[in-house]
């Protein structure tokens, strides 16, 4: 493994530096970011949701494939996040990629040591991603999550969910709240 320097890199020396690393980083502003450890509270629901999104993009037959972290997502020639769990539509990822080219659904847990300007920050970064229609935050202590979709290119819907369905469209799937959150 290359020596890891730890600021001023752009993402592909990140990408470089940090494959095979144990535990899970992020590159902002070319500084590398170790993430916390994840409680099993944030595991399990990370997988449920990733299990409800696999789900319906099977059950309508689309050209989709679901990511549970691992896979960053550029959002600047020196800033690379990793979603929990996020979506790419159209042809299928390349294998060997670290990175998707085109993520149109990105979803974040919030552990209890995220705290909300992070969330505003990332809601920012996430949006600078042309191909990104959707970030859903969830707040699993609230039972809540925060539904950000893309209405054009300059502004952004925000609806609080905390029962019902979240539409996501496109690709044109729906997520019960209660499929990952345990609500009805």
């Amino acid at each position: 493994m290359a020596t890891r320097p730890r600021s001023n890199l752009t993402v592909e020396q990140y990408l470089e530096a940090y494959q095979g690393a144990s535990g899970r980083y992020e590159l902002v502003d070319g500084e590398v970011l170790k993430m916390a450890a994840e409680t099993v509270l944030h595991v399990r629901l990370k997988g449920r949701i990733f299990g409800a999104l696999a789900t319906a993009i099977d059950r309508k037959g689309l050209d989709c494939e679901a990511f549970q972290d691992g896979v960053s997502i550029k959002i600047s020639p020196n800033t690379a996040r990793e979603p929990d769990v996020s979506v790419q539509c159209g042809s299928q990822a390349n294998e060997l990629s670290m990175v998707l080219d085109r993520p149109l659904i990105v979803v974040e847990v919030v552990s209890p040591s995220s705290n909300s300007s992070g969330a505003n920050q990332k809601l920012a970064e996430y949006f600078s991603v042309p191909s990104i229609m959707h970030y859903l935050i969830v707040w699993p202590k609230q039972s809540y999550c925060y539904h950000h979709k893309r209405i054009d290119d300059n502004k952004v819907l925000t609806t609080i969910v905390r029962s019902g369905t979240i539409e996501f469209d496109p690709p044109g799937i729906q997520l019960s709240v209660s499929d990952f959150l345990g609500k009805k």
